[in-house]
């Protein structure tokens, strides 16, 4: 993937669709992640409350990030939200180690 470090836009639209997409679909995974992590530890006979805090406190890290339209002006920052949460997704596909 480009770097636009220095620029707020890059001058190709289909690389900032590229990188509006891909940290829609990386933040959405690891929300989706929390939302069916939690509920499955909710299901269980002796639920985990520990686990479930911890995986309610990554959905908000999660969440408030994908709901900072600012993130999303700036090719740089979505890059910065790319290079950090894009492994955790993959190992958990890849690897299946998960976050929490």
């Amino acid at each position: 993937m480009k770097k636009f470090k220095n620029r707020t836009r890059p001058a190709n639209p289909l690389d900032w669709y590229t990188l509006t997409e891909t940290t829609n679909s990386v933040l959405h995974e690891l929300i989706a992640y929390t939302g069916r992590e939690t509920v499955a530890e909710q299901m269980k006979e002796f639920p985990d409350q520990n686990r479930i805090d911890a995986l309610w406190n990554y959905f908000k890290e999660i969440n408030s990030i994908n709901r900072n339209v600012e993130n999303f002006k700036d090719a740089g920052r979505m890059e910065e939200i790319i290079a950090k949460y894009a492994p955790v997704v993959k190992k958990m596909y890849t690897e299946n180690v998960y976050p929490i």
